[in-house]
């Protein structure tokens, strides 16, 4: 009796001292609207800022200066943000899709605080291996924009 009450302490102890895996943290959603706060190419500023509507793996791109309600910078095209690899979070494809012409521009994100970072290579190019502005790489800055 003794041999299997110590046994079972042995066996609870074991199992309270298993260590509790990591609970994994939900990445925020990109769906809403996003207003860049910072873009480049090749690391030369770009001035103009964009606001992208995203829905899903859709979305629209339209000037800061409509608030990202009036027309589509690209119409009649479609955009999308998809990931072409789940494990892979980090990694994101724009694909822009017109009559007769489909664009894939390879990028990488990174979560910085409420924003978020987009850095992607030249159309149908290489992915770029970080996430910041360099050469042949666009760069661009996310912050949401509060839905009133």
């Amino acid at each position: 009796m003794f041999r299997s009450l110590v046994g079972s302490l042995f066996v609870v102890g074991v199992a309270v001292a298993a260590p509790v895996p990591k609970a994994k943290t939900k990445e925020p959603s990109l769906d809403g609207r996003w207003i860049t706060t910072e873009r480049s190419h090749s690391g030369g500023a770009i001035t103009t800022p964009w606001v992208w509507v995203i829905e899903g793996e859709k979305f629209t791109a339209h000037s800061a200066k409509d608030g990202g309600v009036g027309n589509p910078n690209f119409p009649g095209a479609t955009t999308t943000l998809t990931r072409p690899d789940p494990i892979k979070a980090d990694e994101y494809d724009y694909t822009y899709t017109a009559p007769n012409t489909t664009l894939v521009y390879r990028g990488r994100v990174k979560w910085d605080g409420e924003e978020w970072l987009f850095a992607f290579g030249p159309a149908n190019g290489d992915r770029p291996a970080e996430v910041k502005a360099g050469d042949g790489v666009y760069f661009h800055r996310f912050k949401r924009i509060a839905d009133k």
